[in-house]
């Protein structure tokens, strides 16, 4: 058994360089946390990199998804009560009659979006019962019957 890991990460970079310690912590090469995950080989060493090199990707949601649990951490969340303090001064409270409760716009809403569905098929119903049918076409002939036939019985 490893013994327990703890880093502290304010940002993105903070956050590649604990993963990138936790590896280097279990002492796995980064073919084998490609297998892991299920990436493609050599995507981790992009991830994990270090500096600014050119071949080095971004961690995003998947890979993210992918790598803690396959280096065995978890994200924790915690209070930063210096950088709230800082930051608190600037905060404006927001106005409770502004919230929207559940509903991401008043377009969205059921009832609405019904009423407009209803509407919406009333009127094109309206619309198939006033139009004429239209009468049934005849197949345009081929062009290979319109052509003269040869004499040896070829077109």
């Amino acid at each position: 058994m490893t013994e327990l890991f703890f880093r502290e990460a304010s940002g993105y970079a903070g956050l590649r360089d604990a993963i990138r310690a936790r590896v280097e912590q279990l002492s796995i090469s980064r073919i084998c946390l490609d297998e892991i995950t299920g990436l493609p080989i050599g995507y981790c060493g992009k991830l994990l990199s270090q500096g600014k090199t050119k071949g080095r990707k971004q961690i995003g949601p998947l890979s993210l998804d992918l790598l803690l649990p396959a280096t065995g951490l978890k994200l924790l969340l915690v209070d930063d009560r210096d950088a709230l303090a800082k930051i608190e001064p600037k905060y404006v409270a927001r106005d409770a009659t502004q919230v929207r409760l559940g509903l991401s716009h008043w377009r969205n809403s059921t009832r609405r979006k019904s009423a407009r569905v209803k509407k919406l098929a009333k009127a094109k119903s309206a619309r198939a019962k006033s139009k004429p049918k239209a009468k049934a076409r005849r197949a345009a002939p081929y062009l290979s019957n319109l052509l003269p036939r040869h004499a040896s019985g070829r077109r």
